[in-house]
């Protein structure tokens, strides 16, 4: 696979230039990006930004996935209820159901939820 260097793209914190990859030397065109942050803080308004570019741009067909909706969408299993949006107590509710599903299925049923959008 060689390696170009190219400049830095849209989103570059600099002008340096960077090692990229042909697009045609990728092994998959499958694209996975992961944001972070605490609640309040932007990420689903910058998650859809990037998907819309993504789509606009690039055609790529984003996949917005949520820890907390995996998480809820298997809270039956662990015998609890879902955790509505009003609920004060929601980020540590979550926490918790989260911590008792790992626990009780091992950290793979987020990741397998994550990857196939589907009940564990």
């Amino acid at each position: 696979m060689p390696i170009q260097r190219r400049q830095t793209g849209l989103f570059a914190i600099d002008q340096r230039e960077v090692e990229l990859l042909d697009i045609e030397d990728r092994k998959t065109d499958e694209l996975v990006i992961g944001f972070v942050g605490p609640i309040g803080s932007g990420i689903s308004f910058s998650a859809n930004i990037l998907s819309d570019i993504l789509k606009s741009q690039f055609g790529y067909a984003a996949k917005i996935l949520k820890v907390s909706d995996i998480i809820s969408r298997n809270a039956g299993l662990i015998g609890e209820s879902v955790v509505v949006h009003a609920d004060e107590h929601r980020t540590e509710k979550l926490q918790k159901q989260g911590t008792s599903l790992r626990k009780t299925f091992g950290s793979k049923i987020e990741n397998a939820n994550a990857i196939g959008g589907r009940d564990a």
